[in-house]
């Protein structure tokens, strides 16, 4: 998986030009954290940047219920629980435009994607969704019923029992 959170920076000194209220909480560590916080820093909108770290898993949801927007720059994802879960939630999802998300979001109804790797246009799309809370709540709404509708815990699980089951059956080489 690579994230690209260098892109989420570059994007947010556009967004700050024009909504400086803007604030944007980072969760995670690694290597990448430095690098972000220095990157803020030089550009001057640190302040605008709470760099959280890791936390437990099961503080994710009160992370996510703070949150007004959950943006995943990703460039590859193998498995897209974060984007589930944000839109479980009932968050707006602005998302690369990459398979995995091509797969749980449905551009401008259950997320919004933009160009993987194009600041500019996260940019855009960022500065959309935090512009009305009304379409950004719509949008939310719809990404958590689609969320009940296609993922919930039966529905998973019955994909993975008949998952195992094929492979079991099939026939040894």
């Amino acid at each position: 998986m690579v994230k690209r959170p260098l892109d989420i920076v570059g994007s947010a000194e556009q967004v700050l030009r024009h909504n400086p209220d803007v604030v944007y909480v980072i969760v995670g560590d690694g290597p990448s954290k430095a690098v972000m916080e220095e990157c803020c820093r030089q550009r001057g909108i640190l302040g605008n940047f709470r760099f959280v770290g890791w936390v437990e898993y099961t503080s994710m949801p009160a992370y996510l219920n703070l949150a007004d927007i959950v943006v995943m720059p990703s460039e590859a994802e193998a498995l897209a629980l974060v984007y589930l879960e944000a839109q479980a939630r009932g968050r707006l999802l602005l998302a690369s435009d990459i398979p995995a998300a091509r797969e749980l979001v449905q551009d401008g109804q259950t997320g919004l994607l933009f160009r993987m790797g194009d600041v500019d246009d996260l940019a855009a799309q960022t500065l959309r969704a935090a512009g009305d809370a009304d379409p950004r709540a719509a949008i939310g709404r719809r990404a958590r019923e689609w969320v009940r509708t296609h993922h919930d815990l039966e529905r998973t699980v019955a994909a993975y029992e008949r998952t195992l089951r094929d492979v079991v059956s099939r026939p040894r080489p």
